[in-house]
């Protein structure tokens, strides 16, 4: 959300097509810029990435610990991701157990791997915790102050923490067990290496509940005050593996994170990580939901060219079952809200104020939302409608929305805008600016198109005149 334009973009290439296509359709589904294909979803999202209730410090200091080690190894996507310079930059306490970056709150923050710390870094997790929010620091104590010098007592404070010996001396624990409190939910977890990431720091606890131990040893910490804060340090990398790259879903961090409360039950993030989710399902600030089929557990052997040749990626895939594209939804029941969706792909849909269909893209001609049918057209294909921000619109325009059919014939959909004082336009290519206009019928309620020719698979600009 630091960026101006406000997604992100999610790049695929070297890939056969039809890796590329789940690929994009998991990231259209947390709110990236597509890739290879027209961003229908982004339209119903508002042009945003989804909305989570966690933040990370992405450490960009490990070259200082580790020449090997220049970058971080990151497969964990349930987070936004910030450097603790930005974050002093944007940051602002809100006193009621969260923090805000931008038009962002996160009930949580998670440092990876910090060696170096600003003093002012450190006071504003003490005013985080002490106002109620969550806290999860792993591996090593900072070893360094960028602002002068300091000691490790304020971050051993924190923490409730004291040092085994010299706390910077890290121990290796390679092939060895972390076992956790039987509250906390998790399995042991293995320490993959002997490499910087999975050093693990001797520290005992001073102020502190003791949740996991190392050959028989405490390495994993939790303090709580009064107001529901949390800080809790773990003297190792808490891995998450939902991919199974080592072999297995490995979700020590993520299990950690739901102890900690550190995730909302009305985020997405909760029904979409655990190893038997089959979707990956995001909301948006506008309440969007956008959820497809999870792409994370098939293994990727090709040639890692930019131009495909076609034979050649059938070879690749012969004999191998790709990750099932499909969405069967039955009365499935989703934020309070029952869906019943049969597509593929990808699906989105927001709601208004009174529970009614106010936007929509999949590539199914119907859905049922708490028992009511939506049906927008007689034959199946891509069909999507969203009311605009006020910031898209042109001059000379109240209120707009866009329109998509893949397929011709007659297109009937919910009326977001609410009135019947409608027109209706083809827009010019690759703009939202009427080109020419078009025939339609519209009440408060519904809005009907007759979409013919060329005019199908383009989008269509519905709008009030000032």
């Amino acid at each position: 959300m630091l960026n101006e334009d406000g997604r992100g973009y999610a790049g695929g290439w070297g890939s056969p097509e039809e890796i590329i296509q789940r690929q994009n359709a998991v990231g259209r589904v947390f709110g990236n810029g597509t890739f290879r294909g027209i961003g229908r979803d982004s339209f119903v999202q508002n042009f945003e990435t989804r909305i989570t209730d966690l933040l990370a410090v992405y450490p960009l200091d490990l070259f200082y610990s580790e020449e090997r080690f220049g970058s971080w190894m990151v497969q964990y996507g349930y987070c936004n991701y910030i450097t603790e310079q930005k974050l002093l930059e944007h940051a602002h306490l809100t006193g009621d157990g969260t923090i805000r970056v931008k038009n962002r709150s996160y009930r949580a923050l998670v440092f990876l791997y910090q060696s170096f710390l600003s003093q002012k870094t450190l006071k504003l997790l003490e005013q985080f915790v002490q106002s109620g929010g969550r806290l999860l620091w792993m591996a090593t104590p900072p070893v360094g102050w960028r602002d002068g010098s300091g000691s490790l007592e304020g971050w051993q404070k924190l923490f409730g923490v004291k040092p085994r010996g010299e706390a910077a001396q890290a121990l290796t624990a390679k092939g060895k067990t972390v076992s956790f409190a039987p509250d906390i939910k998790t399995a042991g977890m293995i320490i993959p290496t002997d490499m910087l990431p999975d050093f693990v720091y001797p520290f005992a606890a001073e102020d502190a509940k003791e949740i996991a131990w190392l050959d028989g040893k405490p390495v994993g910490f939790e303090k709580r005050n009064s107001k529901g804060g949390h800080a809790l340090y773990l003297a190792f990398r808490a891995r998450d593996d939902q991919s199974q790259s080592m072999g297995g879903d490995i979700s020590t961090l993520f299990d950690l994170l739901c102890y900690m409360g550190a995730y909302s039950e009305e985020g997405g993030e909760i029904r979409s990580r655990p190893a038997s989710a089959r979707l990956v399902i995001m909301r948006f600030s506008n309440g969007t939901v956008s959820m497809t089929p999870h792409y994370r557990t098939f293994y990727e052997r090709w040639d890692s060219l930019f131009g495909r040749d076609p034979e050649q990626d059938a070879g690749y895939l012969k004999g191998r079952t790709l990750p099932s594209l499909d969405l069967d939804l039955n009365e499935e029941e989703l934020f309070g809200h029952r869906v019943t969706y049969q597509g593929s792909e990808t699906l989105s849909y927001r709601l208004d104020e009174r529970g009614l269909l106010a936007g929509f893209s999949g590539n199914k001609n119907e859905i049922i939302i708490d028992g009511k049918m939506y049906r927008f057209a007689d034959v199946p294909g891509w069909i999507c409608f969203a009311p605009l921000d006020p910031k898209h619109l042109e001059a000379g325009v109240r209120t707009a929305m866009v329109v998509f059919s893949e397929k011709p014939g007659r297109l009937t959909i919910p009326n977001p805008l609410g009135t019947a004082g409608l027109k209706a336009a083809v827009c010019k290519p690759n703009m939202l600016a009427p080109e020419r206009e078009l025939a339609l019928t519209a009440d408060p309620e519904k809005i009907t198109l007759d979409l013919e020719g060329k005019t199908a698979g383009n989008w269509v600009l519905v709008y009030e005149p000032l």
